[in-house]
């Protein structure tokens, strides 16, 4: 994590402002010029009112799921896009705040799983568990698949996997847990 960032995101923690992966884009020829469909896409973002995810409400099973971060860390602060079980979600005010402050325990495994110094720093960029892509959410004692991002216009692609067809991600930002949050239901793939 870049010194801004943490300022950022240490300084929104000790006011308790609470407002989910480490590849950066490299010019390539376009999945469109290949002849393959575009990913689907959740993007980052921040305007008139606090940091939210905006994109894709599903997509089918096996189909690449792109995060993009279209937001100013050094504004905002960094993000994390992780998978979570819809019932380990902060769900109140004062659970939102233990998130982003480390203390609820699906909040203080995701950060492990990253490797979050105590001085907030994020060793670990991108973590994925069970199959390859997108398909493992994080509970209090499981780890699932969540990326990490400091940069504007950085994204992460990753598969998501045929295993979890036919159900529902839910996902959010461990920094901004109360408004950066949604879900993405997973159509079966059809032949």
């Amino acid at each position: 994590m870049h010194k801004s960032s943490r300022k950022v995101w240490a300084g929104a923690l000790t006011t308790g402002v609470i407002a989910v992966l480490g590849a950066t884009i490299i010019a390539a020829p376009s999945a469109a010029a290949k002849g393959q469909a575009a990913p689907a896409e959740i993007k980052m973002v921040f305007a008139d009112g606090p940091p939210l995810f905006e994109g894709a409400e599903s997509i089918e099973a096996g189909e690449e799921l792109k995060i993009i971060n279209k937001t100013k860390p050094q504004e905002i602060g960094p993000h994390f896009f992780s998978l979570v079980e819809e019932g380990s979600l902060p769900t109140t005010k004062k659970k939102n705040k233990k998130c982003a402050k480390l203390e609820l325990p699906v909040c203080v495994n995701i950060a492990n799983a990253h490797r979050v110094s105590k001085r907030l720093v994020v060793r670990k960029r991108s973590v994925d568990k069970g199959a390859d892509g997108w398909d493992t959410s994080f509970t209090k004692e499981v780890k699932g698949d969540s990326w990490f991002t400091d940069q504007k216009n950085e994204s992460e692609t990753r598969v998501v996997s045929p295993e979890v067809a036919g159900s529902t991600l839910h996902y959010f930002c461990l920094i901004h847990p109360d408004t950066m949050r949604g879900q993405i239901q997973v159509e079966t793939l059809e032949r």
